[in-house]
């Protein structure tokens, strides 16, 4: 509209200053650690994440996820004596007894390990496949914290799941026993203990076996059918430390 010749300027918008975005705080997280943990510097990594780290002893895994997962931490060197004396697969069971879903995370290297990288291999094929546990690899501390961070996150903030620490081992199975026994035997894998009893049934029978029985057991040779006959026969004395 125009007043003598003039035109009146439209009115001129109000422009709203912009609403602050909302910051989000740092959703709070927490893990349950077992004692042993404590020099491996990856509690401290954690808490550097503004992660709660409670310490306790555990019965089973070395961290406690949430109510469904629970992780057990092996570096390269411990996972491959733990699956030469045959605590692995204890571990394992032992886990899967009480949750959901365990996870077993190797740190470091394996091929850097004294035992065969094809017994390794063939153990953690068996996780997977046999046991359905999932094997996660991380390269040091650093990785293994954020593995961990991340864990508990996706169960405790994205599916909101707390944390329950499940006590109590069900008592060995007598079979796991008896296999765990013989394969502590110089040369004696899992797989032989298990070919082993299959042959000889009893404990008992095996300890008194001949060398010309033993060598009958797939995976025997002379060798370590002497070896075993040593073991058995030979008297006891300790070695003296220097």
């Amino acid at each position: 509209m125009a007043i003598y010749g003039l035109k009146i300027p439209k009115a001129i918008p109000v422009i709203e200053e912009p609403k602050p975005v909302p910051i989000k705080p740092i959703p709070k997280l927490k893990v349950v650690a077992d004692s042993r943990e404590v020099p491996s510097k990856v509690i401290d990594l954690l808490r550097e994440m503004h992660v709660d780290v409670e310490i306790q002893t555990l019965d089973v895994a070395d961290y406690i996820i949430s109510s469904k997962v629970a992780v057990e931490r092996k570096e390269a060197a411990d996972f491959a004596l733990s699956l030469g004396d045959g605590r692995l697969f204890t571990q394992i069971r032992n886990m899967k007894e009480l949750y959901e879903v365990p996870v077993v995370m190797i740190e470091g290297t394996i091929a850097q390990t004294r035992l065969s990288y094809k017994a390794i291999v063939g153990a953690i094929t068996s996780l997977i496949v046999d046991w359905r546990v999932p094997v996660l690899f991380t390269s040091d501390i650093g990785d293994s914290a954020e593995f961990l961070r991340s864990m508990a996150y996706r169960e405790q903030v994205e599916r909101a799941r707390g944390i329950i620490v499940h006590r109590g081992k069900k008592p060995e199975p007598l079979d796991e026993i008896q296999r765990f026994i013989v394969a502590g035997y110089p040369g004696i894998s899992g797989e032989i203990s298990h070919r082993i009893m299959l042959h000889f049934k009893t404990i008992k029978d095996f300890v008194n076996a001949a060398v010309s029985e033993l060598v009958k057991v797939e995976g025997l040779g002379k060798k370590k059918a002497n070896r075993i006959i040593e073991v058995n026969t030979k008297e006891y004395k300790p070695t003296e430390k220097e």
